[in-house]
Parts: structure tokens; C-alpha cells; sequence
């Protein structure tokens, strides 16, 4: 892999090439908190993802007026301009082209809606998570599926309810799991049908060992379809699984957070 970092007065960007990289294009992100900056570069960086960073609006218009990116993280309460602003401005130059999502502490439903009609293509909750960024670059959004039930009482079981061998199987299975779904969209856009099968095959094993067995099962009923049904995949059905795979990498980070937190 290849790394190449540069700061500059137009924000600090990280170009980083890798046969692992999400295929999201380039990301851009601003927010004038520099804790949510911070999390937000070592994510798209751990996940090879051209980035750069702005805190604030200003800043990463003026660098919007010589190269565009393919998407962007807007925080809503920037001091100078807000990101409902930017986002306008954007719109008004370039339309619909590049995907806008709102960062924001707390929304009612009705600014929701109105996030929504005023350009934003979604909306990811501060202190966001890793699947939560990930979800939105796959064009799934943060909260497609919600959380999955998973039962680690036989997991537990097995570490004899130690806590900190617990957090490191968990931590493993989730940093795992997105590996498997980045790859999951890869075949699935490629219409590789033997690397589905086995991504499919492999999430089933991994999920249902720690105990979430609805995904699992839904799992195996579409590896069972896969391999008897070589002609073109379900993107839908996919798709669906993927939003279910994010949704149970929250579930381990709120159980990392929380209960297995060492």
C-alpha cells in the first residue's frame, strides 16, 4: 500500500491506495471539532479511503472551487457557515452529483425530513461509529436495519466469562465482518459469484459463533441460494444482508462500549 500525506491551508488530505480500499471516491469531511475530525480520518485512513479534513465550511468551499470530491460529511453547527449552507451552495453549483451527509448531535424527526428536502442525502448521529461512516459510503445508511439481537451467553461460556477475552474475540469478529462486507460489495458489483458464496459462507460461521443466529440463518439460506443458483445475484437480497452486517458491527461496538469494556 501506498500512503501520501499533505497539509496545507486546504485542509490536510491522505491518499491511500490499497487492494483492501473501500470504493467510495474521495471523502471529504468538515467539522469545526477536531475530536470528530480525528475519528472520522482514522476511519476512511484504517479502511484506504482518499480523504481530507476541513474545520470549517469556508475553507473547504474555497477548496471546492478547484477539485470536487465524490463525497462529503457536513457538520450542521460550524461557526462562520453552517453545514446547511455549505450544502446549498454545493447543490446550486454542482446539482445532485456528489452524495452530502449531515453530521449532527441530535435531530428531531421533523429536521430530519427537512435535512432531506434541503439537499442532505442522509444524516449520520454524532459520536458516530465505524459502521455507522462505513454504511453511509456504501450507500446503505447508518440506521437501514438498526441494531441485530445477539446472544453471547455461549461465547462467554466458552472464555469462562472473562471479560477482557470476551472483548477481544468481539473486537476481532467486528473488525473482520467489515473486511468481509467491503469485499461482499466488491463481488457483488463484479458479479463474482464463487467469492460471494464463500464471503456469505464465512460471515454465517462468524456471526452465529457469537451468538446473533437470526443473521446467521439468513445467512445460510442465501449461501444455499447462491450455490444452487448460479445465474445472476439478488442484488436486493445482498444488499439487505449487508445493512444487517452493519447493523450487528453497531451492536458489537455498543457491547464494546458498554458491558465489554476493558
Amino acid at each position: 500500500m501506498s500512503y501520501k500525506k499533505v497539509e496545507g491551508a486546504s485542509g490536510t488530505q491522505e491518499s491511500l491506495v490499497g487492494k483492501d480500499s473501500l470504493d467510495s471516491g474521495v471523502v471529504w469531511m468538515a467539522d469545526d471539532d477536531a475530536l470528530i475530525l480525528n475519528l472520522g480520518a482514522s476511519i476512511l485512513k484504517k479502511h484506504n479511503v482518499e480523504h481530507r479534513v476541513f474545520t470549517n465550511g469556508l475553507e473547504l468551499l474555497k477548496t471546492f472551487d478547484k477539485e470536487k470530491p465524490d463525497v462529503i460529511f457536513l457538520d450542521m453547527r460550524m461557526p462562520g457557515m453552517s453545514g446547511l449552507e455549505v450544502c446549498e451552495r454545493i447543490r446550486h453549483r454542482t446539482g445532485r452529483l456528489i452524495k452530502i451527509y449531515a453530521l449532527t448531535a441530535q435531530v428531531l424527526h421533523n429536521e430530519q425530513t427537512e435535512l432531506l428536502e434541503k439537499g442532505f442525502d442522509g444524516i449520520v448521529m454524532k459520536p458516530f461509529r465505524e459502521a455507522d461512516l462505513l454504511a453511509s459510503l456504501e450507500g446503505m445508511g447508518p440506521s437501514s436495519d438498526g441494531l441485530i439481537e445477539v446472544d453471547v451467553s455461549g461465547l462467554a461460556k466458552m472464555a469462562g466469562d472473562n471479560v477482557e477475552e470476551i472483548a477481544d474475540i468481539l473486537a476481532i469478529v467486528k473488525e473482520e465482518t467489515a473486511k468481509d462486507l467491503v469485499a461482499m460489495k466488491s463481488a457483488l458489483a463484479d458479479q463474482d459469484h464463487e467469492n460471494l458464496v464463500l464471503l456469505v459462507h464465512r460471515l454465517a460461521g462468524r456471526v452465529g459463533q457469537v451468538g446473533a443466529r437470526n443473521y446467521a440463518l439468513d445467512l445460510r439460506d442465501a449461501e444455499r441460494t447462491l450455490r444452487e443458483s448460479p445465474a445472476p445475484v439478488d442484488k436486493v437480497e445482498i444488499d439487505r444482508l449487508a445493512r444487517m452486517g452493519y447493523g450487528f458491527i453497531r451492536t458489537l461496538e455498543d457491547m464494546l462500549q458498554t458491558t465489554y469494556k476493558v
